[in-house]
C-alpha cells in the first residue's frame, strides 16, 4: 500500500511538471518561431524598399525606369544573400520585366501587396506597389528562402524535445525520492496511530468483560432488585456489550492492517458459507417480516480463511436487513463470470445518497447513525469487510439510491479445486 501510494504520487507529481515543461517548451518554440518569421518579414521590406529606392525616376532618355538594384551585374561573391533570393520588377501591366536571383518563384502577383507564402521551394515573398505622384509606376517583389530557418526550427524543436524527455525522467527520480522521505513521517504517524487502537482496544477488552459479566450476573439473580435498578442493569448490559464489539472490531482491523497472523487460506465454498449466513440471520429477517431470497450457482470457490469469508458475507447481510425496513426484500446471489465470482447482496431498504456513498467503508461511518447505535452497529463493519476483501485479492463496491436500496458487490478470484473423481474445477 505504502509503495503504491507512493507510485501514484509520483507518477501524478511528474505528469504535472512534464506537462508544464511541454507546455513552456511549446510556448518558447512559438514565441521563437513568430521572432524570427518577424525578422524575415522586416528584412523583406526593407529589401523591397532597396530596391524602389535605387529606381532613377529622372532619366534624360525617357525609357521606363527600372530598380538599378536589380538591373545592376553584381556578382555572385559580392553579396551572397541577394544570390539566394529572387528580386522582380513587374510593370504597371503586371508583366514581369527584370529580376535577379537563384530563387525559384511560382507564386502568382498580388496588386494589393503584402505577404505570401510559397511551398516548393518553401519561401516568403513580399510584394509592394510603387506609385509615384499619383501614377503607378509598377510593383516590386522580394522572395527570401525559408529552409535555413526550418532547418533552424527542426533544430530547436528536436532540442526542446529531448530536454522534455530528460528533465522528465530526472524530475521524476527526484520526486520518486521526495515523495518517499516526505511520507516518511505520514507513514510513522499512521503506525503509531494504529498501534494506539491495538492496545487501547487490548486494554479496554478486559474491563469491558467484567462489566458485562458482573451485570450479565446481576440481571441473572434479581430477586429483590429495584424496577429502577433492573433498568439500569439493562442499559449497563446492553452498553457493555455495544463496547465489547466495537473493541472485538477494532482489534481485528489492527490484525488485518498490521497483518499480525499468518494466513491459513483453503478453498472455501461460497455457496455453503452463504446458505450458512442466512441460517444465522433467519431470526432478524423473521423479526421485521423481510422476505430473503437466494440464488447461488454450484462449485463456487474462493481461496481465502473461512471465519473470514464468512464475516463478509455475515457484515454484508446483516447490514442488508439491519436497514430494510420491515415487509422488505434482500436477494443474495452469487455467480461466476469467468475468472471471477461475483457475490451481490441487495436490498430494498433507506439507501445512500450519492454525496455519501465516498463515505461507506470509512471507519465509524452509519448510514443512520441513530438505528446502527440502536442495533449495536459499531462503523466498522464495512471497514472490515473491504479490508479483508483486499487480503483476499478482491474488490468490492456499491450502489445505492436514497429510499429506493443498496446492492453490495464482492468481486473474488476464483480458486481451482478438485472433485472427488480426481478432476479440477477452475
Amino acid at each position: 500500500m505504502k509503495r503504491s501510494l507512493e507510485r501514484k504520487l509520483a507518477i501524478y507529481n511528474t505528469a504535472v511538471f512534464a506537462a508544464v515543461l511541454i507546455a513552456f517548451s511549446s510556448v518558447l518554440y512559438l514565441v521563437v518561431r513568430e521572432g524570427f518569421y518577424n525578422d524575415v518579414r522586416s528584412h523583406l521590406e526593407r529589401m523591397t524598399d532597396g530596391v524602389i529606392s535605387s529606381i532613377d525616376y529622372d532619366r534624360e532618355d525617357h525609357e521606363e525606369p527600372l530598380p538599378d538594384l536589380i538591373v545592376s551585374q553584381l556578382p555572385a561573391s559580392a553579396s551572397e544573400s541577394l544570390a539566394d533570393m529572387r528580386l522582380q520588377w513587374f510593370d504597371k501591366d503586371r508583366k514581369l520585366r527584370i529580376e535577379k536571383g537563384a530563387l525559384s518563384v511560382s507564386m502568382p502577383l498580388i496588386v494589393d501587396g503584402g505577404f505570401q507564402t510559397q511551398d516548393k521551394p518553401h519561401a516568403m515573398l513580399f510584394t509592394k506597389a510603387v506609385i509615384v505622384n499619383g501614377a503607378l509606376l509598377g510593383y516590386a517583389r522580394v522572395a527570401q528562402p525559408l529552409s535555413d530557418l526550418e532547418r533552424a526550427m527542426n533544430h530547436l524543436q528536436f532540442g526542446l524535445a529531448i530536454s522534455v524527455v530528460f528533465a522528465s525522467i530526472l524530475s521524476g527520480l527526484g520526486i520518486t525520492f521526495l515523495t518517499s522521505k516526505s511520507l516518511q513521517p505520514v507513514y510513522q504517524s499512521i503506525e503509531t496511530l494504529k498501534q494506539f487502537t491495538a492496545d487501547a482496544s487490548h486494554e479496554l477488552r478486559t474491563p469491558v468483560t467484567a462489566i458485562s459479566a458482573n451485570s450479565g450476573v446481576a440481571l441473572k439473580y434479581d430477586e429483590g432488585m429495584r424496577e429502577s435498578d433492573r433498568e439500569k442493569f439493562k442499559m449497563i448490559s446492553s452498553a457493555s456489550s455495544q463496547m465489547d464489539h466495537l473493541v472485538t472490531a477494532l482489534l481485528q482491523l489492527s490484525r488485518l492492517d498490521n497483518k499480525l497472523a499468518e494466513p491459513r487460506t483453503a478453498p472455501q465454498d461460497v455457496g455453503k458459507l452463504l446458505r450458512e449466513v442466512c441460517d444465522l440471520t433467519r431470526w432478524l429477517a423473521k423479526e421485521k417480516d423481510i422476505h430473503v431470497v437466494s440464488s447461488m450457482a454450484e462449485n463456487l470457490y474462493v481461496e481465502s480463511e473461512e471465519d473470514e469469508l464468512r464475516q463478509v458475507f455475515q457484515n454484508l447481510v446483516e447490514n442488508a436487513l439491519r436497514y430494510t425496513p420491515n415487509g422488505g426484500r434482500v436477494e443474495i446471489s452469487a455467480e461466476r463470470k469467468n475468472s471471477v465470482i461475483e457475490v451481490s447482496v441487495s436490498d430494498t431498504g433507506i439507501g445512500i445518497s450519492q454525496d455519501d456513498l465516498q463515505k461507506v467503508f470509512e471507519r465509524f461511518w452509519r448510514a443512520d447513525k441513530a438505528r446502527s447505535r440502536q442495533h449495536g452497529g459499531s462503523g466498522l463493519g464495512l471497514s472490515i469487510t473491504q479490508a479483508i476483501v483486499a487480503k483476499i485479492g478482491g474488490s468490492i463496491d456499491v450502489q445505492s439510491k436514497v429510499d429506493i436500496g443498496s446492492t453490495f458487490t464482492v468481486r473474488l478470484r476464483a480458486a481451482a479445486i478438485k472433485t472427488a473423481s480426481g478432476v479440477p474445477v477452475a
